[in-house]
């Protein structure tokens, strides 16, 4: 399902090499304030993104324990597989969340 935050992880993996790049202390005047403004923003999103997805780490953590639970080997293996990719994607925002900073 997309969701608005999703499009804005999706913008800023695409500007975040950009704006880590840009030093935004060696402009001046609009400029500068524009390019803090989008680095902070940039930072509140993914930050907001991160959550999210421990939220739903949890969630499927919950799940997994449930299917285990209930010896259901295709569940199972479906919330195994949810979990690797949502600490797959927690790994690259922490990480885009560090070349922000």
């Amino acid at each position: 399902m997309f969701k608005p935050a999703s499009f804005v992880v999706l913008l800023s993996l695409v500007a975040t090499p950009i704006f880590a790049a840009t030093d935004c202390a060696a402009m001046q005047g609009c400029e500068r304030k524009f390019c803090e403004i989008q680095h902070e923003q940039l930072k509140t999103d993914l930050q907001q993104e991160l959550s999210e997805a421990e939220q739903d780490l949890a969630e499927y953590q919950a799940d997994l324990q449930q299917a285990q639970q209930d010896a259901d080997a295709d569940k199972i293996t479906k919330y195994e597989g949810k979990m690797t990719e949502e600490r797959r994607k927690i790994a690259e925002l922490q990480q885009q969340l560090t070349e922000l900073e």
